[in-house]
């Protein structure tokens, strides 16, 4: 992970584990389940905890699905309906740095592969053009000798030449 993006990524995971703590403090209000469980409340608590560790690793495949998983589990157990729209930022958040993060990813290996440069039409025929005429001057025939067949080998056996009758 280069520049930002390990910054980024504590930062999501700081929202996460304050998304996970209101899942366990604010358990009463509309919406919210008569005797509500913190085991799933925990569980969010503990992978949000545990992105902090995969930040660690340094690396843009793990950290985007580690977000995206942590984002999951905080977001899984159920809340009073007060909690609802902070759930869709808590959700939201962590795919969008993983998105983020993935495009960074896919530009620094296509950068490494190296720049591809378009060719225009023009330049396409003239390219074409020059290797028809190597193949020309390279052939006695006038025929490329790749063209003409394989080269004989122990397991092929070209074709004999037809001889007109006499």
């Amino acid at each position: 992970m280069r520049g930002n993006e390990q910054r980024y990524g504590y930062a999501v995971a700081v929202v996460l584990v304050a998304m996970s703590l209101l899942n366990l403090t604010v358990t009463h209000g509309k919406g919210a389940p008569a005797h509500p469980a913190t085991t799933l409340s925990v569980i969010g608590l503990v992978v949000s905890l545990g992105l902090f560790a995969a930040l660690q690793t340094k690396s843009r495949l793990i950290v985007p699905f580690s977000a995206v998983i942590a984002a999951f589990f905080v977001d899984l157990p159920p809340v009073p309906n007060t909690l609802t729209t902070a759930h869709l930022v808590a959700l939201l958040i962590p795919v969008a740095y993983a998105l983020w993060l993935t495009q960074h990813q896919r530009k620094a290996q296509a950068g490494a592969r190296g720049p591809r440069a378009r060719q225009t039409p023009a330049e396409r025929r003239a390219q074409a053009e020059s290797s028809r005429q190597a193949r020309r001057r390279g052939g006695s025939s006038g025929r490329d000798r790749a063209t003409s067949g394989p080269t004989a080998n122990r397991r092929y056996t070209p074709p004999k030449t037809r001889r007109g009758r006499r």
